[in-house]
C-alpha cells in the first residue's frame, strides 16, 4: 500500500512567515525563505486536485530531526545573457517562484550563466561545481547538456536538464524535458477505447518524427488498431495532393498528426477541403500542440492531443504573472518542478558516519518509482534517464482546451 502524506504536512514544515519580494536579474547565488503573500503554494494546488506531496511512498517519511539540515547548495544554468537571455530568465525566475513556495531556509540555489554556448557552460559547471554545488538543474539546449555531462559525472554530481533531446538521457543526467513517448502512447490507446482503430500517422521525417512513428506503431499494435497509410511531410511540412489522395483511399477513421500546432491545423484544414472533414475523421495529435492559441483554429476544433493538465498549469501562470508582470514561457514549469524537487529531496537526505550530511540526489532517491508530483502532474524518473508522466488527454472545443480524460495521479 502506497503511503500519501497530505502535501499540508509540506507546506507546514517547509514554508516561512516572512514576506519579501523575489530578486531579478543575474546574481551568483540566493537563499529562498519565503514567498509573497496571495501566491498559491503547492498545498493550493492538492487541495485542488486531491494530489500528494512532491515526493511519494518512501521518500515522503521525512524525519524532524533534518529540518535543520546544513546547507544545500544545487546550482541552475541557464542562458541568463546573450540571445537566449529571455527563456532564461524566465526559467530562473520560475525556479525562485518554486523556492519562495516551498519556503528551505537552508537551501542555497546557484544561477550560472552559459550564454547558451556549450564552452561556457562547461565552464560554469565546473564552477559550481568548484564552489560545491550538489546536484546541477539545467541546462537547457543539447549541446550545453552535452558539454556538461562528463564534467558532472567525473564529480559524482547528477544533472537536471531541462533539454527534450533523448539522446543524452542516462547516466548521471535525468530529462525532464516533454518527450513523445507517453505522448503518443495515451493518444492511441484513449482513441481506440473511444472506438477509432483505423488511424493514419503523418509525421515528419527526422528525429522526432520518427520517435513518434516507432512508437505508434507499437501503441496501436498492442491495441488492435490498424495503421492503413504513414505519411513523411517535408521541411515545408505541408501536405501533398497526392498524399491527400492516398489518404481519402485509406478508409481511415482518425489520424495522429504529429507536427507543430500551426502546422496540423493548415494540414487538417487541408484534409477538410480535399472531403475529409473532423466531423468524417478525427484529428489526433501530441503535446507539440498544447498552446491555448491552437485552440481557437477552426480546424483543429473537436481533436484530441495528450498533455499535461492545463488547470494546474493555469493557477501558475497566474501568480507568475502577478509577481513578475509578464506571462511565463510553457518550459518555466520544467523549471519550477525540478526546483520543487530538489528543495523537497534535499530535506531527506542521510548524515555519513563522518558527521557529513548528504540530500537525497542519488540514483536511488530519484528513481523513485512512485514518482513526484508537481505542476506539470506526476511524474518520475526512468533508469534511461527520460522522464514519464501521466497524461490528460485535452480536446479543443469552442475556443478552450477541455480536459475530457484526466491524468493518472500515481503510477
Amino acid at each position: 500500500m502506497r503511503v500519501f502524506i497530505p502535501f499540508i504536512l509540506l507546506c507546514v514544515l517547509f514554508l516561512t512567515s516572512c514576506g519579501g519580494n523575489l530578486p531579478s536579474g543575474t546574481y551568483n547565488k540566493t537563499t529562498a525563505k519565503s514567498g509573497p503573500k496571495g501566491l498559491a503554494t503547492p498545498n493550493d494546488y492538492a487541495q485542488s486536485t486531491g494530489q500528494g506531496p512532491y515526493a511519494e511512498g518512501g521518500l515522503a517519511h521525512q524525519d524532524e530531526s533534518k529540518l535543520n539540515a546544513p546547507p544545500v547548495k544545487v546550482a541552475i544554468l541557464l542562458p541568463l545573457s546573450g540571445s537566449k537571455a529571455d527563456i532564461g530568465q524566465s526559467l530562473l525566475q520560475a525556479a525562485q517562484l518554486a523556492l519562495f513556495d516551498l519556503g528551505a531556509e537552508t537551501f542555497e540555489l546557484m544561477p550560472a550563466d552559459t550564454q547558451g554556448n556549450p564552452a561556457l557552460a562547461a565552464q560554469a559547471a565546473q564552477q559550481v561545481i568548484k564552489d560545491g554545488a550538489q546536484l546541477i538543474l539545467g541546462p537547457l539546449f543539447l549541446d550545453s547538456v552535452r558539454s556538461v555531462k562528463p564534467i558532472a559525472a567525473r564529480a559524482n554530481i547528477n544533472v537536471i536538464a531541462f533539454s527534450t533531446d533523448w539522446s543524452q538521457a542516462g547516466g548521471n543526467v535525468y530529462l525532464t524535458g516533454f518527450m513523445p513517448f507517453v505522448q503518443v502512447d495515451r493518444i492511441t490507446d484513449y482513441a481506440a477505447r473511444q472506438g477509432y482503430i483505423r488511424t493514419a500517422l503523418i509525421s515528419e521525417n527526422n528525429t522526432y518524427g520518427n520517435a513518434v512513428e516507432r512508437t505508434f506503431i507499437s501503441a496501436a499494435g498492442k491495441r488492435g488498431v490498424q495503421v492503413p497509410k504513414i505519411i513523411h511531410v517535408g521541411q515545408a511540412r505541408t501536405i501533398t495532393p497526392f498524399d491527400l489522395q492516398s489518404l481519402k483511399s485509406a478508409n481511415i477513421d482518425s489520424v495522429l498528426i504529429a507536427v507543430n500546432g500551426q502546422d496540423a491545423a493548415n494540414i487538417s484544414k487541408a484534409m477538410s477541403d480535399y472531403g475529409m472533414p473532423s466531423s468524417m475523421i478525427k484529428r489526433l495529435g501530441t503535446g507539440l500542440w498544447d498552446d491555448e492559441m491552437l485552440a481557437r483554429n477552426p480546424y483543429l476544433d473537436g481533436a484530441w492531443f495528450s498533455a499535461p493538465a492545463p488547470s494546474q498549469r493555469r493557477r501558475f501562470e497566474e501568480n507568475y504573472a502577478d509577481l513578475y508582470g509578464i506571462a511565463p514561457p510553457r518550459l518555466a514549469t520544467l523549471s519550477y518542478d525540478a526546483t520543487a524537487l530538489a528543495a523537497v529531496l534535499a530535506k531527506m537526505g542521510t548524515t555519513t558516519k563522518s558527521g557529513a550530511y548528504r540530500p537525497a540526489y542519488n540514483a536511488t532517491s530519484l528513481h523513485n518509482p512512485n514518482g513526484f508530483a508537481g505542476i506539470d502532474g506526476v511524474f518520475r524518473f526512468n533508469r534511461n534517464g527520460l522522464i514519464e508522466r501521466q497524461l490528460s488527454v485535452i480536446e479543443f472545443r469552442n475556443k478552450q482546451m477541455q480536459e475530457i480524460d484526466q491524468a493518472e495521479k500515481r503510477f
